[in-house]
């Protein structure tokens, strides 16, 4: 039977699970269940997943008073922002997004050619801010890290999930992070805002 939960979520949960879903299962499930069946979002089994699935989505989510800032996060007021403010392919596009990196990601920019291939320097970063459209504060933050530059997209790259005060959320970095940059971007970094950016 499955658990009764409140009808009554707050807003950073309502965006901050469907991420977490998303970066778990982004590679392995349809976007469209992405998007309409939120059967996840009841409470974890006891029991751990096989090793070779990744865990559920509720199962990797810390709870609020357990979650620890960022250590990276007194750093982002310095990063600079790609200019523009487009469309997240992120959870299922429902949130606009805005980018900012830091001096070793310079060559971040260059993917705004779709045929540009730049390497990131370790010590890169990446931060990705999730905005309900139109909002003008983020419900989510996604960063990476780069810490190496050999190996799958997943040892190259530390993979972050952040809330609205940039604690981290998750016990571990979603596995879904690394699969899917590893397979489909040029040094696990897909490109800045669109030049159109949104009105």
């Amino acid at each position: 039977m499955r658990p009764s939960r409140s009808t009554q979520k707050s807003p950073l949960i309502s965006a901050l699970l469907p991420s977490a879903l998303f970066v778990v299962f982004a590679c392995a499930e349809p976007r469209s269940r992405l998007v309409s069946d939120d059967s996840w979002m009841g409470p974890a089994t006891a029991a751990p997943a096989p090793a070779d699935e990744h865990p559920p989505a509720a199962a990797l989510l810390l709870p609020a008073d357990k979650r620890a800032r960022w250590e990276h996060a007194d750093s982002l007021a310095a990063l600079e922002e790609a200019p523009g403010r487009d469309r997240s392919e992120h959870l299922g596009g429902r949130f606009e997004r805005s980018v900012h990196y830091n001096q070793a990601a310079r060559g971040y920019l260059a993917l705004r050619d779709r045929g540009a291939r730049p390497t990131l320097a370790v010590g890169a970063l990446v931060v990705q801010h999730h905005y309900a459209v139109g909002a003008a504060s983020p419900s989510v933050t996604f960063a990476m890290l780069k810490v190496a530059d050999a190996g799958p997209a997943a040892e190259r790259w530390q993979f972050f999930v952040l809330d609205t005060e940039l604690r981290v959320t998750t016990v571990a970095a979603p596995a879904g992070c690394g699969s899917c940059h590893g397979a489909w971007a040029p040094d696990a970094v897909f490109g800045p805002p669109a030049a159109a950016t949104l009105q």
